[in-house]
């Protein structure tokens, strides 16, 4: 039986208060923990705190709870029930405790290993912060990188637009081999230069193919693998054309390793032109000296063939050697037609210069020579698609014309024909042209035959003056002269033409109508 004890009911008092207090001091307790818990969710003390004070509420309301349960059994008459609940309240009263006593004993060593996270995470933030640095200034370097790249690309882009430009305008031949000499890149102006229309054409084509001389285009390599570079190379080269071209290149090695290793890259400057003009002007001073001193030797002989030939003719009046003073006369009168023909060439005109229709002129030497030459085999045709008007003298023009006409007749022995062009340029001149079917002129001669005293005739037979005089008459006139034998344009080469003299004359403004 459960009894009452009067005395003892302070206590009982005391006990039933001090459970209802531990409750509500506990409550009050894990209400303050849970508020810094939630305000500081990341500090361990805190949560420790809340843990501590979670455990203690429980043990606080299972011990107030218990007691209570024991009074209320007790007064009720129901004091048996109590030893039923005592062994769990006791039970779980000292779960609670331990549960207390294990965060209390656990909380250093949590506090200590969260410590060294704690320095670790700081160390991983630090770490962290300096990799955004560094990640930061690596964007930096990278955007400045690609910044000077696009400028580097800009830069370069220009200059090979700037040599591109040069490349394709220059009116030079710019050429890229490789170590053998193969054509790898070429110029407009160089493959004009060959020969050639198109780029394509001359790719992969060694420039040793060109060179007229195998020996020059040896010592070009040669010389070029030794020193790494050649300047000023003067030699001559065949377009696809046969044509020649007087050329002179200045070079350098790519990479001058192991003999030209990876390439060679040059210009070549056509000098032909100005090589011809050089001559041309180089031979004219010639004819001009040889004129002036034409005229001199001229004039020196004159005077005693003039005396020779009057004595010549009182003799022949009075004596019988009338035979011997004949061939004496027709000397000195040969004599006199070769220095006339030196006067021709080595002094101006006496008559004044006047509009003079080119063709009308050949007309009247064509009629003059036309019944011989005929009687000769030889045809003559006359070739007109203008009437151009030069200015000139019209003796030394039919001089000109008939020194043509007989040099063409001393080639066709035995017959041929001899053609006779006269056109207009259409940017402006007068063209005079007079082709024969004979043998042509052999090229070690062609330089030769306007040199005076020049000829390929027997002696006796010819003065070697007629080309010579022809020529100075058309410098007179402000005309160029060339030959071509045998001609290359297939009009000329369908007549059968070996060899063709072409005179250019300035043409009068006036044209008369």
């Amino acid at each position: 039986m459960f009894s009452v004890n009067l005395p003892l009911y302070p206590l009982y008092a005391v006990d039933l208060v001090g459970a209802i207090l531990m409750i509500l001091i506990s409550f009050a307790c894990l209400e303050k923990a849970f508020y810094l818990l939630r305000h500081h969710p990341d500090h361990l003390l805190f949560v420790y705190l809340f843990g501590f004070s979670l455990s203690f509420t429980a043990f606080a309301l299972s011990r107030s709870l218990g007691h209570v349960a024991r009074f209320i059994l007790g007064w009720s008459g129901h004091p048996h029930l109590w030893f039923v609940l005592a062994p769990f309240s006791g039970a779980l009263n000292t779960v609670f405790i331990l549960l207390a006593a294990f965060l209390t004993f656990v909380f250093p060593r949590a506090h200590e290993t969260f410590r060294l996270l704690e320095e670790e995470t700081q160390q991983l933030k630090e770490t962290k912060e300096a990799l955004e640095k560094a990640h930061d200034h690596l964007q930096q370097l990278y955007r400045t990188l690609e910044e000077k790249v696009e400028e580097r690309t800009r830069e370069l882009a220009l200059s090979e637009q700037k040599f591109r430009r040069l490349f394709e305008a220059s009116g030079d031949a710019i050429f890229f081999c490789d170590q053998e000499g193969r054509l790898l890149d070429i110029n407009p102006a160089g493959v004009q230069l060959l020969g050639f229309t198109r780029k394509e054409e001359l790719l992969g084509k060694s420039l040793g193919e060109f060179f007229a001389c195998r020996g020059e285009w040896n010592r070009y390599r040669e010389f070029l693998c030794a020193e790494g570079q050649v300047t000023n190379f003067e030699t001559l080269l065949l377009t696809s054309h046969g044509e020649e071209r007087y050329v002179v290149i200045t070079a350098n090695a790519i990479e001058h390793l192991q003999g030209c290793h990876l390439g060679w890259q040059g210009i070549m400057k056509d000098l032909t032109r100005f090589r011809e003009m050089t001559e041309r002007m180089i031979y004219s001073e010639k004819m001009a000296a040889l004129g002036q001193l034409a005229a001199g030797v001229a004039h020196e002989i004159n005077t005693p063939l003039g005396i020779i030939l009057g004595y010549t003719q009182l003799l022949k009046e009075s004596q019988e050697e009338r035979e011997e003073l004949q061939l004496i006369e027709d000397q000195v009168r040969v004599c006199q037609r070769l220095i006339s023909d030196l006067l021709i060439f080595s002094r101006p005109s006496a008559q004044a210069e006047q509009p003079v229709d080119l063709k009308e002129i050949v007309r009247q030497v064509l009629e003059m020579v036309q019944p011989t030459y005929r009687k000769e085999g030889i045809e003559m045709t006359l070739h007109v698609s203008d009437s151009p008007v030069i200015r000139g003298d019209p003796d030394r023009l039919r001089q000109v014309v008939l020194n043509l006409l007989g040099n063409a007749r001393n080639a066709l022995q035995g017959g041929g024909a001899i053609h006779i062009w006269i056109y207009r340029l259409r940017r402006g001149g007068a063209v005079l042209e007079v082709g024969d079917t004979g043998p042509g002129i052999p090229e070690e001669i062609r330089e030769k035959i306007f040199e005076p005293f020049f000829t390929t005739k027997p002696p006796g037979q010819g003065t070697g003056l007629g080309l010579f005089v022809t020529f100075g008459l058309v410098k007179e006139h402000g005309g160029e002269i060339e030959v071509f034998s045998p001609p290359t344009e297939e009009r000329y080469l369908r007549l059968g033409i070996r060899t063709l003299f072409r005179i250019i004359f300035p043409e009068e403004n006036h044209v008369p109508g």
